[in-house]
């Protein structure tokens, strides 16, 4: 009887295995949303647009932000050694041209500018396909091909020779793309900021914080600039037009003055205590610093900080600055740290 039994749920199994002729194999999960799935409407690709911008929260203000292969790589700022903590030093090597393989800093803007890359590439493939206001998906293809742009330039400045992905990676070798040359990765940028170009609206007609025309043409101009294309440079940056010089250059600095006139790009993310503030202050403190010390910049209760400070204003950018130039006084601050004053 067990026998029995035993055959006819084999024989059961083989008719629904035989039955479904594989289509079992290729239904889209029920816990998590594909590409397939996703992209039905214009509040997923809403969204979208908000997650492609999300990862540039990570490339500029993370523990080592674009500061630290930018300014601190640069004459213009260094790091407070300290023996005592050995443990937060991978910005101590791109200072010094130690990098290696395993340094976190140039990994972490490599992985994060291929990650707005991906999440653009996930939006615009399936774009087209579905119908909502033209206004607004012209709009949302703008902003992703800005970002692209920006994510592509990035990459070549720091990298050279990179990967060029424009689809989404389906398979293990859509991952494995080779070296495409500094050359066809300017082609590129070129090409995705012009897309953004004619596709998005002015600063006037655009919602605060995303990319606008003026941002796209001065990305384009600034490419132009890098490879020295001038006669370019020149014609497409006065098209930047909407903008203007603030009164005190103090004032653009100004929390009241988020999305000014001088702003052709800028952000804004949820603030608050759900952790998406800015670190910039602890990752600049000279440290180590006491308490005390801490407490008496910042007007709250802190505790003592033992890691190394970065991006520390070097003499030579200290002294750049000419008697009188208004810009040094909001531009850099001094603070005391075991009593000894740094800026």
């Amino acid at each position: 009887m067990k026998n029995h039994k035993y055959m006819l749920a084999m024989l059961l199994s083989s008719s629904l295995l035989v039955g479904c002729q594989g289509d079992f194999l290729n239904l889209p999960s029920e816990t998590s949303l594909s590409t397939a799935v996703y992209y039905k409407s214009q509040s997923d690709f809403e969204q979208a647009i908000n997650g492609a911008y999300a990862p540039l929260r990570d490339l500029y203000n993370g523990t080592y932000g674009a500061w630290a292969m930018g300014e601190m790589r640069s004459d213009n700022t260094t790091y407070k050694y300290n023996p005592n903590d050995r443990g937060t030093i991978e910005a101590e090597f791109v200072k010094n041209f130690l990098d290696d393989a395993t340094n976190g800093v140039p990994r972490s803007k490599y992985v994060i500018d291929y990650r707005i890359i991906s999440r653009v590439n996930h939006l615009l493939e399936p774009i087209d396909a579905v119908s909502f206001d033209q206004k607004i998906k012209d709009n949302i293809k703008g902003q992703a091909y800005f970002l692209r742009a920006l994510a592509y330039f990035d990459l070549v400045q720091y990298f050279g020779s990179v990967p060029i992905h424009l689809k989404p990676a389906k398979t293990q070798a859509d991952t494995s793309q080779p070296l495409a040359s500094v050359e066809d990765v300017y082609k590129q940028i070129i090409a995705d900021a012009g897309q953004a170009v004619s596709l998005l609206p002015s600063k006037a007609d655009q919602e605060p914080g995303r990319a606008t025309k003026g941002a796209a043409n001065t990305l384009l101009g600034n490419v132009y600039i890098v490879q020295k294309r001038w006669a370019e440079a020149e014609q497409v940056l006065k098209e930047v037009t909407g903008y203007e010089l603030m009164p005190r250059y103090a004032d653009v600095f100004e929390l009241a003055n988020k999305n000014g006139p001088e702003s052709i790009f800028e952000i804004q993310f949820k603030d608050g205590n759900e952790g998406l503030h800015s670190s910039f202050f602890y990752t600049f403190l000279v440290q180590s610093i006491t308490a005390e010390e801490t407490t008496a910049i910042t007007g709250i209760p802190e505790v003592a900080r033992t890691i190394e400070g970065y991006n520390i204003p070097t003499p030579d950018i200290m002294e750049a600055y000419e008697p009188g130039d208004v810009r040094k006084d909001v531009s850099v601050g001094f603070v005391t740290a075991h009593g000894i004053s740094y800026p």
